[in-house]
């Protein structure tokens, strides 16, 4: 079993002027004000299970990784919504389990 985490400090990002990129229908960024926001710190922990046979001329490994264990939306960015007229937020994946099988001779 193990386990794995990941923490940083949230991107900088550059602020989305919105009535501009309402008149403009697509994202108009505040080159003036380039990286003065941050997004909120990064974290990811991750989890992984594994059962391994070593046989006389093979490896065998089953494994289920679970990445992003505790299900945290962490924020990938903004971008200006052109049908809703308002500046929405990204989320990086969400709980992703992953089944795998290794030979290894």
């Amino acid at each position: 079993m193990n386990i794995r985490g990941i923490y940083g400090g949230g991107l900088r990002t550059t602020p989305i002027l919105l009535d501009q990129s309402i008149k403009k229908g697509e994202t108009v960024l505040d080159d003036a004000k380039a990286f003065e926001t941050q997004n909120p710190d990064y974290f990811r922990a991750d989890l992984r299970v594994s059962l391994k046979r070593n046989k006389a001329k093979s490896t065998r490994t089953w494994a289920l990784d679970i990445q992003n264990a505790t299900n945290r939306k962490n924020i990938y960015g903004s971008y200006f919504e052109p049908m809703d007229s308002e500046i929405k937020t990204s989320y990086q994946a969400p709980l992703i389990p992953i089944l795998s099988y290794r030979v290894e001779f």
